[in-house]
């Protein structure tokens, strides 16, 4: 499984000790078949929680009497959404961000469980922005005239760039290299953070992209043993080429990473860095 809840810290909350600013909380090293997505961020002192689910289980223990400001969807491919219409049922977020998504079952019972909790369902295309609490939230992709089908899911996953005082993160969903282009000839890209395409995929992370996001930190979610072969040892070495700590949840587990407005650090749970092995 792999579900990324955001938390609030609070007074009364066990994580109140962690510095204000955006979590990136930890992933699960427990997805299998190359699972995984990319959760997004929320405030650290008074607000933004979001969560973004895949695989189709959920950690109620720790997720308990919460409700969340926010959930994201990627794109309607079964490994991102799969437990979705639970989270939505147990933690009742106000807002589902949505793309431009090709109908599935899965996708279409999302959408009614959604409007049966009355959760209000925003669509967003490139060239969005918004703040989210004190989190400047801006989609660059998929392009507003996007026609998703069966056979593009990938090129319509919805890829947020998140930035919190002097600190960002870009979360790629399974964008492609062609999805890629497109956010190249925008501009704009550079993160201190990247949520490596489509699991290290040889399709996403183009060595144009990774140039422009120039992140220092990234992260690969993917499942260990993976009937894939993800990630890519290509995308390995390109990550090394261009010197990013890369964390693997394969490898390292749960990679808690603070954006706080000063210089970016990751947590594993060995409390030491973890770059990818190759």
């Amino acid at each position: 499984m792999n579900l990324s809840p955001l938390w609030p810290h609070g007074p009364h909350d066990p994580r109140a000790h962690r510095p204000n600013g955006l979590h990136i909380p930890p992933y699960s090293r427990h997805s299998t078949g190359g699972n995984g997505g990319a959760p997004p961020l929320g405030e650290g002192h008074r607000g933004a929680e979001a969560l973004r689910a895949a695989e189709s289980q959920t950690e109620e223990a720790e997720l308990a009497g919460r409700r969340l400001d926010a959930v994201a969807v990627t794109h309607s491919d079964v490994d991102h959404i799969g437990g979705m219409a639970d989270v939505i049922a147990n933690f009742r977020p106000r807002q589902l961000w949505i793309g431009r998504n090709h109908p599935t079952y899965t996708y279409d019972a999302l959408l009614r469980e959604a409007r049966r909790m009355h959760v209000s369902i925003q669509q967003h295309a490139a060239g969005d922005h918004f703040n989210f609490g004190k989190v400047h939230v801006r989609i660059l992709a998929p392009p507003a005239n996007f026609v998703p089908t069966a056979k593009n899911t990938n090129s319509s996953s919805l890829v947020l760039q998140l930035r919190y005082k002097h600190t960002t993160a870009l979360l790629e969903g399974d964008a492609n290299a062609r999805s890629e282009r497109r956010m190249l000839a925008e501009g704009g890209l550079h993160a201190d953070f990247l949520k490596v395409g489509h699991h290290g995929s040889r399709t996403s992370t183009t060595s144009a992209f990774l140039a422009a996001v120039h992140p220092e930190y990234a992260a690969i979610s993917v499942g260990r043993k993976n009937i894939y072969g993800l990630p890519a040892l290509s995308i390995l070495k390109r990550l090394q080429k261009h010197h990013v700590l890369t964390y693997r949840t394969d490898l390292t587990g749960i990679t808690p990473f603070y954006l706080d407005g000063k210089p970016l650090h990751a947590v594993t749970e060995q409390h030491k860095p973890f770059a990818a092995q190759l």
